[in-house]
């Protein structure tokens, strides 16, 4: 996999990533079990190294995430406001330029260029502002805040995992747990399988996917 689409993945990974609660996890044990997911994912652990290195909490970030408005703007104003004569111009223009590079952009990552040069445009203004922080320590700390996700609660407590028709079972620990998915420890890692049913004290099914294994836990995804 190539270093650029290897580094995209990664921060796509970090914009949809789960938070964990800061009282369960510090940022840089989330960082650390963050990795293991992408791992999981299949970048390699070259690009986790050069990519990961030195990234940083900013809590400004998330003072300036907190400031934008509760209640969405007039749509037509926000049109006139940033869908300007000169930036339809321009973006026409960067679209013809780029065609190229944008081409093998679509092609790899099934995105059409129209989209690609629209975002460009209106978040960057065809990259004369690339904001203040990097973009990974900005996904990063975003990632991690728990107001922007489900909350993850700690959930120390026995379940079973059932697959097989429910001919097979293998007894678990849930660590935690968010509506998307969960970490839990099974008894045995040899026999789990990749696919199962999840079944809690009370009686709750949830259809299982294994996201990563790392040593005797696992995190999967509620399916």
């Amino acid at each position: 996999m190539h270093l650029a689409t290897a580094n995209a993945l990664l921060l796509i990974g970090l914009s949809i990533a789960q938070p964990t609660a800061a009282k369960s996890l510090g940022f840089s044990e989330w960082l650390e079990a963050f990795a293991v997911e992408a791992r999981q994912s299949g970048i390699s652990q070259a690009t986790l190294d050069v990519s990961l290195a030195n990234v940083e909490r900013i809590p400004a970030v998330i003072e300036l995430d907190r400031r934008q408005p509760k209640q969405p703007g007039d749509f037509c104003g926000y049109l006139d406001a940033r869908l300007t004569g000169t930036r339809i111009e321009r973006g026409r223009s960067m679209l013809q330029e780029h065609r190229a590079l944008l081409g093998r952009i679509s092609s790899e990552f099934g995105v059409p260029a129209r989209f690609v040069v629209a975002l460009w445009g209106l978040e960057t203004n065809f990259g004369d502002y690339q904001g203040e922080y990097r973009v990974i320590d900005a996904l990063a700390t975003l990632a991690y805040d728990e107001r922007r996700g489900a909350p993850r609660e700690k959930m120390l407590g026995t379940a079973l995992m059932s697959w097989s028709n429910g001919y097979r079972s293998l007894s678990c620990v849930i660590l935690d747990w968010t509506e998307a998915g969960a970490r839990i420890k099974p008894s045995d890692m040899l026999g789990c399988p990749d696919q199962f049913t999840l079944i809690t004290k009370n009686g709750n099914r949830m259809p299982c996917q294994v996201r990563w294994r790392e040593k005797d836990i696992m995190g999967v995804r509620f399916v």
